[in-house]
């Protein structure tokens, strides 16, 4: 962290700065001037991305050689990506019609890179320090990072997260997994916003695989119940919270975008205690009723203290 007098000039410089041309060699010698101090990095990263959500992916593997890939391959990757993130913007804000507006910087040095960035907003407002600050389009990035990150590890989460996703959606990301499996990448990167730290992100042939697989399956049964206990734990990247219920064994529960707030609310107080509504998921793979996988999505949540749904229970 920075003292508040050094972020605000800081800021003052920056803000000054970028009213002329060049601006963008400034704040690239400051970057590389506070290499060694992870504050003034992370107050020259929020200057810059100000609303913005960013995922910077490195291409690799079989059919990457010499920081070069099949052109053809990567507009396919690069379109499906844009029409997937389109999607699961109109399922966050409930709609049947968005502009796209994915921005995209590169491909550029390093393996073969490809920047995705969310488009900023027509008239952006002075930064505040320390806010996180997610558009429509940078909630939808940031969930197109976070299903691709469950696939490498959560394979219960995941499939509780695509299957609240709507159609078109879900045939997007099936499409942008196929895409990574034919061409054999791996693909590494960070997934960042405004106050947040850099997080990593990994995409495998493997991964795409199983989110192909998930997209295509179907629910078996699925309830909704209101559970009593406490957020033991918060992760913004991957959108999924840890539950401890007052009585049972804990859970990881998905949290979409429109709760993801509360969560982080509730878990920054010195008391987790909440009543969460969650949407519960049971499947039974390949019609094997002796063999079950439960998941479970957040549908709603209130603090103990402030809830009015202890009298529902």
């Amino acid at each position: 962290m920075i003292a508040d007098g050094e972020r605000q000039s800081l800021e003052a410089a920056l803000a000054e700065s970028e009213e002329h041309d060049g601006s963008m060699f400034l704040t690239g010698a400051l970057d590389a001037a506070f290499s060694y101090s992870p504050g003034h990095r992370r107050e020259l990263r929020d200057f810059r991305l100000k609303d913005q959500t960013e995922l910077d992916l490195h291409l690799a593997g079989a059919n990457v050689f010499d920081h070069e890939t099949r052109a053809d391959w990567l507009g396919v990757f690069m379109n499906r990506t844009a029409q997937a993130v389109k999607e699961l913007a109109k399922g966050i804000a409930g709609k049947e019609r968005h502009t796209p507006g994915l921005l995209v910087e590169g491909p550029g040095a390093g393996s073969v890179r490809v920047i995705f960035r969310s488009p900023p907003q027509p008239k952006r407002a002075a930064p505040v320090p320390g806010t996180d600050v997610e558009t429509l389009d940078g909630k939808a990035l940031h969930q197109f990072a976070s299903l691709f990150m469950l696939a490498e590890d959560e394979t219960d989460l995941l499939e509780a997260s695509v299957h609240q996703l709507p159609g078109g959606a879900r045939r997007a990301l099936r499409q942008v997994g196929q895409s990574v499996v034919e061409a054999s990448w791996s693909i590494e990167g960070s997934l960042t916003a405004r106050g947040r730290d850099v997080q990593p992100v990994v995409i495998s042939p493997t991964g795409a695989a199983r989110l192909v697989h998930a997209v295509g399956e179907q629910a078996a049964e699925t309830e909704s119940k209101l559970i009593a206990g406490a957020v033991d734990g918060w992760t913004w990247s991957k959108s999924v919270m840890d539950f401890q219920p007052s009585t049972g064994r804990g859970f990881r529960a998905v949290v979409p975008p429109d709760l993801q707030e509360s969560v982080a609310a509730i878990n920054g107080q010195p008391d987790h205690d909440a009543v969460g509504r969650f949407r519960i998921t049971t499947i039974y793979p390949s019609g094997d009723y002796s063999y079950q996988r439960r998941s479970y999505v957040l549908e709603g949540i209130e603090a103990a203290m402030d809830s009015d749904l202890l009298d529902l229970l």
